[in-house]
């Protein structure tokens, strides 16, 4: 069966939901815990751990989404809002924060200078039009590169980023040749497991707000799907996918950065505002029940 699916779901819940909207809720739960203890599991992530963790992300967002303008939330109502005792509402509040700027903030340069030598001329063959070999200093060069892209980090801090990722290496003349498209660091499951909880949580939180917002204020939620297909067309479905997807984000991040402060000082407005657009692909073996 072929679909393709504006996944906006328009239902509110509460302590009063009925036992059918309770029961899809559990199942949506399920489901989408299923990866998360897999991956718990191979890293022999104990169930207490688990269990701390999900009363710590209780806590905090209770009190995020219950605290009234000029009103102090009480330990006693997210207690009864969240079942766990009232003893235990300070001690999982006062967990340590689970954020990690300083490592996003290093991914997102390194990215950014990825996106750079990408789909800047200045840093392209001209015979080809492709990504050249940058030596280190000159016009252009690496150092050049980091100091367009980069927001100030030394090019050798972003150098060293990038080879410990795997994303680029170091030609027998010197020069540094760029051998990935993206920010994947393939020899570090860790950071692997950072980026991942980044981008499932964006894409969680967009399925969060469309089932919160009405239509005309929803984002962009689409897939294509298909659930009978042969495993010989599976190759070519997948080479496929990963073309036009990195075409359109090479495209679209073409206009984020006009707008990306960190490149551009004389950009204003106000507040500060994340904006993603992911592509993705995903392919499983299914029975035939």
């Amino acid at each position: 069966m072929l679909s393709i699916l504006w996944k906006y779901c328009p239902f509110h819940y509460n302590n009063g939901m009925s036992e059918g909207m309770s029961h899809v809720l559990r199942r949506a739960i399920i489901r989408l815990l299923r990866p998360i203890i897999r991956l718990m599991i191979r890293h022999n992530v104990p169930l207490g751990t688990f269990v701390d963790l999900l009363r710590h992300v209780y806590v905090v967002v209770a009190r995020e989404e219950l605290t009234l303008p000029g009103r102090k939330l009480s330990d006693s109502r997210i207690s009864v809002v969240t079942g766990i005792p009232r003893k235990d509402i300070k001690r999982y509040g006062q967990l340590p924060d689970l954020t990690d700027d300083d490592v996003a903030r290093s991914h997102n340069r390194a990215a950014r200078v990825l996106t750079g030598w990408i789909q800047d001329r200045r840093f392209h063959d001209p015979k080809n039009g492709k990504p050249m070999d940058l030596p280190m200093e000159g016009e252009p060069s690496f150092s050049l590169l980091v100091q367009s892209y980069s927001g100030g980090v030394p090019p050798r801090a972003v150098l060293d980023e990038l080879l410990r990722i795997g994303a680029i290496r170091r030609l027998e003349d010197e020069k540094l040749r760029l051998v990935s498209y993206g920010y994947v660091p393939s020899g570090d499951e860790l950071e692997r497991i950072r980026i991942m909880s980044e981008e499932i949580s964006d894409y969680l939180g967009s399925v969060e707000h469309n089932i919160s917002h009405p239509p005309d204020q929803s984002f962009l939620q689409l897939a294509a799907r298909c659930d009978n297909l042969p495993q010989e067309v599976l190759e070519e479905l997948r080479n496929l996918g990963t073309e036009k997807g990195r075409a359109l984000l090479q495209d679209y991040v073409q206009h984020l950065a006009r707008y990306d402060r960190d490149q551009h000082d004389d950009v204003f407005g106000t507040g500060r505002h994340k904006v993603t657009l992911g592509v993705y692909y995903y392919e499983e073996e299914l029975s035939d029940e």
